[in-house]
């Protein structure tokens, strides 16, 4: 190695190399600079994310644990953190730490956003909307918050609200793809094929450009599946046990029960045709 190469020919080299293919040689100039500089802190935190993307959460959260001692009073790093965990499905050491970065910065959107989401992936739907609302306090015109509101309420059962919310997106950005995927789901689920059709091929429209976007979506929507399938199974359970002490008959269908299945089953065919579209595409691609 040349010892004349210093701290900023490594971090100039490393920054712009966080495409996937070149993560581990993006880690080994993280590395090589931080030896020729120990204190330069500012480094850490893509250093962390690139060690994050690559799935080496252990070393990713010794640097951003390493980043925030040294420096405690930026709530970007605890957002950053807490992007981290969530990634890993710790969602209430996210919490945590969204929560420690709006102690420091009580307006910080990002962070408002960010923890709302944790809320609710944790069914603490009431805290999550409150979040959001506060969210909305500070910008009112955020379509991001308005779809993701739409989503909680998608994901409690309350599809019209969640239309609401959707509609409201869509008006702020027109060609925002989210809002017009989701609301697809709600009106499949109300069995309005009509509107859930053209809400689905419009998101589909916007959403051309933007292929790793679908695979996210996909991925976003089993995650969503898995959700509702294991609440379904626990009112089975709970239903179960109630019948054992009762001795009773209990209404299998009952009005929440009969919305999340509506709901698992639009979901369930909205992947599905994300897939094909897929499919069709590779098989475009051989021609």
């Amino acid at each position: 190695m040349n010892k004349n190469k210093d701290f900023e020919y490594y971090r100039l080299r490393a920054d712009p190399l966080f495409a996937p293919a070149n993560l581990s040689r993006t880690l080994i100039h993280y590395s090589r600079a931080a030896k020729t500089r120990p204190k330069a802190l500012f480094i850490y935190k893509n250093w962390a994310k690139a060690l994050g993307k690559l799935h080496k959460y252990k070393e990713a959260e010794a640097k951003y644990r390493k980043l925030c001692a040294e420096t405690p009073c930026l709530a970007a790093n605890y957002n950053s953190w807490g992007l981290l965990l969530d990634d890993q499905g710790k969602y209430a050491e996210a919490e945590e730490k969204y929560m420690q970065a709006l102690k420091i910065n009580p307006v910080y959107f990002d962070a408002f956003v960010n923890l709302a989401i944790v809320l609710s992936l944790q069914r603490k739907f009431d805290e999550a909307i409150n979040t959001y609302k506060r969210t909305l306090e500070l910008t009112s015109r955020d379509s991001v918050v308005y779809n993701n509101l739409g989503s909680l309420y998608l994901r409690m059962g309350k599809l019209e609200q969640a239309i609401e919310k959707y509609k409201e997106a869509i008006e702020l950005t027109e060609d925002y793809y989210l809002p017009y995927l989701n609301s697809s789901v709600a009106y499949f689920s109300l069995g309005r094929e009509v509107e859930g059709n053209r809400a689905y091929e419009m998101g589909i429209r916007l959403l051309d450009d933007l292929p790793s976007r679908r695979e996210w979506m996909m991925k976003e929507y089993k995650i969503f599946i898995d959700q509702i399938k294991e609440e379904l199974d626990e009112c089975e359970e709970l239903e179960g046990l109630d019948r054992d002490m009762k001795g009773e008959d209990v209404n299998d269908e009952n009005v929440e029960d009969d919305v999340k299945r509506r709901l698992l089953e639009a979901l369930k065919m909205v992947v599905e045709r994300l897939k094909n579209l897929k499919l069709n595409e590779e098989n475009s691609n051989r021609l």
